[in-house]
């Protein structure tokens, strides 16, 4: 007998072993999609909301 099946089975073994470890990579890695425009868009609207109330609480109310 040789050695030879035994060889060509370990050697395919270890490709199919690679890919999987790639998937697994590629899953622990996490790249949050819309992050920053999400944070940009916040601030924008903390800002138009900051300007509405500064100009109603302290703008609006000098007549009164």
């Amino acid at each position: 007998m040789s050695d030879a099946p035994a060889e060509n089975q370990a050697a395919e073994e270890a490709q199919i072993a690679e890919p999987k470890q790639d998937e697994a990579k590629e899953e622990k890695h996490f790249e949050p999609r819309g992050a920053f425009a999400f944070v940009l868009a916040m601030l924008v609207f903390y800002a138009l909301y900051y300007a509405f109330m500064y100009w109603e609480i302290f703008i609006g109310r000098l007549g009164n």
